[in-house]
């Protein structure tokens, strides 16, 4: 009561103070009739706007939450599909291709993407490979013909 004293009449003739998170203060400087200070009227009530306030804030940064974790995993699984099981499918093909060492066997991949570009790209080279192969043992054939 003493700090609200102060500033009314230090200030003016109202004065409000925030007693906690719950409850609020408003005080007010009432005169006499010949202008003086006659009393302060004090009125003290919660602070339900306040609180009505934090709880939306509450609220809002869970459904916030929630929102953000439905979209990483609707993004997760929408990239596990259309590029991580192509990626893996397409190494798969290569590592096969690899460990059998036929260079006739060519990459299966569908679409009209980058991965499906690079399948094609590999299948270029797997192609550049076998001809270059074919033109080796053509030439390892002539040579021992010629000697």
């Amino acid at each position: 009561m003493a700090e609200a004293r102060g500033h009314l009449f230090a200030s003016g003739s109202t004065y409000v103070r925030y007693t906690d998170r719950k409850w609020i203060g408003g005080y007010i400087l009432l005169n006499d009739i010949y202008g003086r200070p006659a009393m302060v009227l004090r009125a003290e009530m919660p602070r339900a706007i306040y609180e009505e306030g934090r709880r939306s804030q509450l609220y809002f940064a869970i459904a916030m939450l929630v929102i953000v974790l439905a979209f990483a995993l609707i993004i997760d699984l929408l990239l596990s599909r259309s590029v991580s099981s192509r990626l893996e499918a397409l190494s798969f093909n290569v590592e096969r291709i690899a460990k059998s060492s036929d260079v006739s066997a060519r990459v299966e991949f569908s679409g009209r993407d980058e991965i499906s570009s690079l399948g094609s790209g590999i299948n270029v080279m797997l192609e550049s490979l076998q001809t270059f192969q074919e033109r080796r043992q053509k030439a390892d054939e002539q040579h021992r013909q010629d000697c």
